[in-house]
């Protein structure tokens, strides 16, 4: 009885992960797509990840890129369209929101910025979804101190 509800929750994280991708990736169907771990580490400076960001039809020239601080407690994610508003997500690996970024990004000449504190959260593997105007994505990274 135990080892079914187990093999129950594994499958419903594989379904959710699975779901997650399917639903936020930026190129779902292009097996050399430039999706894939990204690490938050914490003992070097800064570490860019980039990822182009699709829109429902059509690729845009947005550029969200997410990268850890040199405090090694935040982590900023870049925008290059500085005039698109964004829904910033982070949800653990059994799909639950551990984090919400509620607050404007910081405007640049070109990129809006926007910065979390990550402090809170234990070491894991997480999922940062972004939600915005024309665009979807979701992004995979790890904390790891």
């Amino acid at each position: 009885m135990n080892n079914r509800i187990l093999n129950l929750g594994f499958l419903s994280i594989l379904l959710l992960f699975s779901l997650f991708n399917s639903l936020y990736s930026s190129e779902p169907n292009n097996p050399k797509s430039n999706r894939g771990t990204k690490f938050v580490d914490t003992k070097s400076t800064e570490m860019p990840l980039t990822a182009r960001v699709e829109n429902d039809t059509v690729m845009t020239n947005n550029i969200v890129s997410v990268w850890n601080n040199n405090d090694a407690y935040n982590v900023k994610v870049a925008l290059k369209d500085k005039d698109s508003e964004i829904d910033i997500g982070i949800y653990n690996m059994l799909g639950k929101e551990v984090l919400k970024v509620v607050q404007k990004g910081v405007q640049t000449s070109d990129e809006a910025i926007y910065e979390f504190n990550v402090s809170k959260l234990p070491n894991g593997v997480y999922l940062c979804v972004l939600i915005g105007r024309n665009f979807r994505d979701v992004e995979k990274f790890i904390i790891s101190r």
